[in-house]
């Protein structure tokens, strides 16, 4: 008793016993494949446990240094050729404490900004708007922790550093060779 494919299914689609079958072979297909699921969704968990503190501590790290060169170049030296400071102490101090403050004072701000948009908006969340005003207050908060990092780190080490980077900036400028005029005002 052969039973041709298209006759079972259409019996299977149109009887009671056909689709209660077809529902039975549907619910373990998806156990099948939700257990699947589960066993790799638990494998990258564990990577992702197992990896991410070390990963987060190299990135944060690597940009604290990056963030603490920054500061001095543009920061020490800066307030060492403009204010006369010897050591651009207080005028990186200060430039940073300003940019510090002007940063804070704009995510308050859109902060607030954002969160209206949010209770207004409570049904449509997807709008330009929002999402300018949630770019722009995520800029200023990691702008105004970056100004608050380089404070920290200059009080600790950038004293060192800086006797450093004026080393090296002297031993170029004594490689570099002089021009007329600056050799004219050393004679005089």
């Amino acid at each position: 008793m052969i039973i041709e494919f298209s006759k079972l299914m259409v019996w299977l689609k149109t009887s009671v016993p056909g689709i209660i079958i077809l529902g039975a072979i549907g619910s373990i297909f998806a156990l099948i494949i939700l257990k699947i699921l589960k066993s790799i969704f638990r494998y990258l968990v564990s990577l992702f446990q197992k990896y991410l503190p070390r990963l987060t501590k190299q990135i944060l790290l690597w940009l604290l240094k990056i963030i603490a060169k920054l500061s001095y170049m543009f920061g020490y030296e800066f307030g060492y050729r403009s204010v006369g400071d010897p050591r651009g102490e207080v005028a990186f101090f200060a430039l940073q404490l300003s940019r510090a403050i002007w940063w804070l004072a704009i995510f308050i701000v859109s902060a607030v900004v954002t969160l209206s948009i949010f209770e207004i908006q409570r049904t449509s969340f997807l709008t330009f708007g929002l999402y300018t005003a949630l770019v722009i207050t995520i800029i200023s908060l990691l702008s105004a922790l970056k100004h608050i990092i380089a404070i920290t780190i200059a009080a600790h080490k950038l004293p060192e550093l800086i006797m450093e980077s004026r080393k090296e900036e002297s031993e170029k400028q004594e490689d570099k060779p002089q021009t007329k005029i600056e050799s004219e005002q050393q004679e005089t």
